[in-house]
């Protein structure tokens, strides 16, 4: 499924919500189920895996939503980037 994200980084709340995906919030101070293989592209780029237009937005596996965040940040899979990559 094609989520679009903007220039930022960032996909928009309807489109999250919409999506079916799951969402961490992390306003709401309690621990998160969040997986060590969900991963922002801050976090891959650690790993020097970078995405492309078609990954960034075709394989979204949940997203991250912050007070700090004018959207919600998109999440990806390790273990898929690194298949996809090495």
């Amino acid at each position: 499924m094609r989520i679009p994200v903007s220039k930022n980084g960032m996909v928009k709340k309807e489109i999250a919500l919409a999506s079916g995906l799951p969402i961490y919030d992390l306003t709401i101070g309690e621990p998160t189920e969040r997986t060590f293989d969900d991963s922002t592209r801050n976090e891959l780029s650690l790993l020097n895996i970078t995405l492309d237009d078609f990954e960034r937005e075709h394989f979204i596996v949940g997203f991250l939503k912050d007070k700090n965040y004018r959207g919600y940040l998109p999440l990806y899979s390790l273990q898929i980037m690194l298949h996809r990559k090495f």
